[in-house]
């Protein structure tokens, strides 16, 4: 008999020694050790997570982010927690209660992860972003320790409006989307703010996820899904390159994605979330992104989703 279940699933593939790890609001049944194809390749999928408030377990998960030593940082965004796992989904650890304090929560809804282990949290309904210190540990609750956060409401620089997506490039500076203003802002490590992509080309209509440069590219991409688009800018904002997307439920097109990440050799993975579907794009630099596979159907079987909402890329 199915259960309602929240769950986070990775794709790994064997082929190119990556993982695509998608957070979603899922009803399955129980079980794991799922095998499945995407895209012609061979894979073998793990999935975990149940409904619940317990280690493991989800209320609403988000966005989702993996750590260069393969480490899964999970938005477990109605328990106002993230919740760190392996990357077989043995639960580690979590931080995070509600409330507006040191390491308290308001429905935060995306995480991004520095390449010298620092996590950055936005913390949605307290509009702000929090700064933590895995290194660094609280021995009394052991926790990671809040190192910095910034922002307030409001729509001048460096203010917010219930960010969503967040993104940390390999030089450390940090992308927020911040969704209820319907822009992008960008800032240094330290949290100073660096700047915005011009609104006379950066149109956005309530970003909700964004991906900047990485190992795999040096080009920002922002799902926009109100828009029902994917657009992409030079790393720094500075440059409109090309977006892509139609409303619609065809390859290429889109149903309110709400995550994005950039992968290998110039591909893009795409959550389309009302479309319970994953897909993946490649074309670097091109006029425009071309499709190369999609994967996903509503429903709780293998390779079923229910409105995924973040993606993310690891090696």
């Amino acid at each position: 008999m199915s259960r309602s279940l929240l769950s986070i699933s990775i794709v790994k593939s064997s082929a190119r020694f990556f993982a695509v790890l998608v957070a979603l609001v899922a009803i399955i049944g129980c079980g794991d050790g799922i095998t499945g194809q995407v895209g012609g390749v061979n894979q073998d999928p793990v999935i975990w997570g149940t409904q619940g408030d317990g280690d493991g377990e989800f209320q609403n998960p988000r966005g989702v982010a993996v750590a260069s030593d393969g480490s899964v940082y999970v938005v477990d965004s109605y328990n106002q927690r993230i919740q760190k796992f392996t990357s077989d989904g043995t639960f580690v650890s979590q931080w995070g209660t509600q409330g507006d304090g040191e390491g308290e929560f308001e429905e935060p809804a995306g995480v991004a992860v520095a390449s010298d282990g620092s996590v950055y949290v936005a913390d949605s309904g307290n509009h702000r972003i929090k700064k933590f210190s895995v290194e660094l540990v609280d021995p009394i609750r052991t926790k990671p320790v809040l190192v910095d956060e910034w922002g307030t409401e409001g729509d001048g620089p460096g203010e917010f409006k219930y960010p969503h997506g967040i993104s940390v490039d390999i030089d450390g500076n940090v992308y927020v989307a911040d969704t209820g203003n319907s822009r992008i802002q960008i800032f240094n490590s330290a949290g100073a703010f660096l700047g915005s992509p011009d609104p006379s080309y950066a149109r956005f209509d309530y970003p909700s996820d964004i991906s900047a440069g990485s190992l795999f590219s040096n080009t920002l991409f922002v799902a926009d899904p109100h828009s029902h688009l994917i657009m992409e800018f030079v790393q720094d904002g500075s440059q409109f390159i090309t977006q892509w997307g139609t409303e619609g439920a065809g390859e290429g097109q889109f149903n309110g994605p709400r995550g994005v990440a950039g992968g290998p050799n110039g591909t893009v993975y795409v959550a389309d979330t009302l479309n319970n579907r994953i897909q993946k794009f490649s074309g670097q630099w091109e006029a425009k992104r071309t499709f190369i596979s999609q994967w996903g159907t509503e429903g709780s079987g293998e390779g079923e989703f229910k409105q995924p909402n973040g993606v993310a890329v690891a090696l």
